[in-house]
Formats: C-alpha cells, sequence, structure tokens
C-alpha cells in the first residue's frame, strides 16, 4: 500500500491548495494502476493543522470548524473513492486540540470540569464527547474559539513564553515571515546557520564570527 498524508486549514492555504491534495491521490491511484501489484490501496490520511507553541504558527488562527468540514467535503467530492482510501481527522477533536494547545492557566478548570462530567480516554475516537467539553466550556464561562481560532498578536506575551524551548523568539517571526511569503530556509549545516539561536549549537560556534 501507499500511504500519503496530508494536511489542511495551513496560513495562507488557497482552495486551489485544497483541490490538489485530492487531485495528487488520484493521479498517484492511476500511476498505481501501471504497477505489478494493480489492486493495492492508496490510503490518503488528511489531518487539520492546529498551530501549536514554539513554533512559527503559534500566533497563527486555526480555521473554524465550519471552514473545516468545508475543505474535507471538498477533498471527499474531488477523491476517487474507487482507488483511494479517504481517512480524515476528526474536526471537532482537532479544535479542542487547538484550543488547549494555546491555552492558559484559565483552562485548568475546564479540564476538571469535563472530567467531573465523565470525560474519559478522549484520545479514543468511541469515547470522544465532544458535548461535555462544549459543557465544561460554557459553565467555565470561557470559549474554545477564542483560544483555539483567534490570531495571537506578535508583540503581545504569550501563556507559554515562560517555557525555553531554546530557540528564539525572533527566530520564529522571522520563520513565520519566510514561510508565509513562499521563500524556503536552507537547512543549517556547516556552511550556513539559520540563527535559531539554540544554546550550545556547534553550528552556531563555528558559522558566527
Amino acid at each position: 500500500a501507499i500511504k500519503l498524508y496530508f494536511m489542511v486549514g495551513l496560513p495562507g492555504e488557497t482552495e486551489e491548495d485544497v483541490r490538489a491534495v485530492a487531485h495528487l491521490a488520484n493521479e498517484v491511484a492511476r500511476l498505481r494502476l501501471k504497477g505489478p501489484k494493480k489492486k493495492a490501496a492508496v490510503n490518503l490520511s488528511v489531518s487539520n493543522f492546529v498551530p501549536k507553541p514554539h513554533t512559527p504558527f503559534q500566533w497563527a488562527a486555526m480555521d473554524l470548524p465550519e471552514v473545516l468540514v468545508q475543505k474535507q467535503h471538498l477533498i471527499r467530492e474531488l477523491v476517487d473513492r474507487r482507488r483511494v482510501a479517504l481517512k480524515s481527522h476528526n474536526i471537532q477533536a482537532s479544535h479542542l486540540e487547538g484550543g488547549f494547545a494555546r491555552g492558559d492557566r484559565r483552562l485548568g478548570k475546564v479540564i476538571l470540569r469535563a472530567w467531573q462530567f465523565g470525560a474519559r480516554l478522549d484520545g479514543w475516537q468511541e469515547h470522544f464527547r465532544p458535548d461535555l467539553w462544549q459543557q465544561a466550556f460554557a459553565e467555565s464561562d470561557l470559549r474554545l474559539a477564542e483560544y483555539a481560532c483567534a490570531e495571537r498578536p506578535t508583540d503581545q506575551p504569550l501563556p507559554w513564553d515562560g517555557v525555553a524551548s531554546g530557540v528564539a523568539r525572533e527566530f520564529l517571526l522571522k520563520e513565520r515571515e519566510r514561510s508565509l511569503a513562499g521563500t524556503r530556509t536552507a537547512p543549517c549545516g556547516r556552511e550556513h546557520c539559520p540563527g535559531c539561536g539554540m544554546p550550545g549549537c556547534k553550528v552556531f560556534r563555528q558559522v558566527s564570527p
């Protein structure tokens, strides 16, 4: 089998990008028919972008659930289901992941309340109860979308700034700008140092004046 992994909802994404996921999967399946094992499966997995701390996209907004539904539906419409097995990540679970990925200490009471309501083993689809989490957020007077789907100002403190990842904030901002501009960053090596600021980096010591 051939496995293909894609992500939708990335900053700067266009509808053409989403359509290209299905088109590429269909083309791989078409070429697969020319191989010795014509019935071998082509598995397409499509996940949802979740902004994470200590990355260039930590300030980015996650797509609203209804937008991700549209993108996943578009791929499902375009992909050749006779030859491609499509699997997409649960949007409600991704939305919850996005909220807690960029959350602050106030979410502690949400976790406790959801647990009190009976939320358990949420990583397994058959146990995931989004209604319990919605109730927990509502009773805590907090909105999940404000954590997951709001763009963060780059000049304001973030809840996780007190955690030292070793990578400089200035480097993440620079990488964010380069990504949105479609500019590649040269790989780290003896001839080039991207300047991430990682303490103890041998390349940084060798290249820096």
